[in-house]
């Protein structure tokens, strides 16, 4: 029988505000994040463990839709950064367990909670298979394991600008970390752990720039490439804007994408 957690719920409107600085998440897939753990409290799940959790985008609207939560992440600023969110909402911050620890080795006993989610981490995590491993064994036979994706298309023009931009910045010497998995790779490891594993888009949104504005924002990006010296960077950004200048790229035209919110839920067999 579902439980009433109704009590426990904190209002959307009173979520939202707090998450209008989150990258990636507009209160739209804020909203539709909240309904789907709510959705989960209604189905009799009550506690809830985030692996990688930063700074809550995940947590925070788990925890007002009436989760128990367990937030671990082995960045302590990234926790206390959480922390002083949960200061702003005190309706749900008692709710919260907040651990210093790592994805790969969950400091927690077998079948200890009902749902498990990552989100958006297992491409920073060089041994991402074993934090699946670890994710599924302290998850409850019964219970879900999730994964939360934000999947990308974007426009041809926004395609071969991000081509560029990454062949740039290769040939000046930077070295970026392989993206493993991507998002099918990850569905894959999870359908071998897990069983009824279904995908649910819960929000789309566009984002984009036009061509002069993206130009005017490099400079921006230059904490990103911190392990660039200084004439790398500029050697970069001098191929990158020798390559815009003879791209035909108008400086008016559309850099655009479309993200898609994606649910992907598995529920945990006996004696896996």
């Amino acid at each position: 029988m579902p439980l009433d957690r109704s009590g426990t719920r904190l209002s959307f409107d009173r979520l939202a505000a707090l998450f209008d600085d989150q990258r990636g998440l507009p209160p739209q897939a804020v909203a539709a994040l909240h309904g789907a753990f709510a959705d989960l409290v209604d189905g009799g799940m009550a506690t809830l463990i985030e692996p990688g959790a930063g700074t809550g985008r995940v947590a925070i609207p788990a925890l007002a839709a009436g989760l128990r939560v367990t937030a671990l992440d082995i960045s302590e600023p990234m926790l206390d950064a959480l922390r002083q969110r949960l200061q702003d909402l005190p309706e749900i911050a008692d709710r919260c367990e907040i651990v210093l620890g790592d994805a790969v080795s969950l400091p927690f006993d077998d079948d200890r909670f009902d749902v498990g989610v990552l989100a958006q981490v297992l491409y920073l995590i060089p041994n991402w298979q074993r934090a699946l491993d670890e994710l599924v064994r302290v998850v409850r036979p019964g219970g879900r394991v999730l994964l939360l994706q934000e999947r990308t298309e974007m426009s041809t023009a926004l395609r071969r600008w991000d081509a560029a931009w990454r062949d740039a910045t290769s040939r000046a010497g930077y070295r970026a970390l392989p993206q493993e998995p991507d998002d099918p790779a990850a569905v894959a490891a999870l359908n071998e752990r897990v069983a009824e594993v279904t995908e649910t888009a819960l929000a789309s949104w566009t984002f984009g720039q036009t061509v002069a504005g993206a130009l005017d924002g490099l400079e921006r990006m230059r904490p990103l490439y911190d392990t660039l010296s200084d004439d790398a960077w500029h050697d970069a950004v001098a191929l990158f804007q020798s390559w815009q200048d003879e791209s035909g790229l108008r400086l008016g035209e559309r850099l655009d994408g479309t993200v898609t919110l994606t649910l992907v839920s598995g529920v945990v067999s006996h004696g896996h």
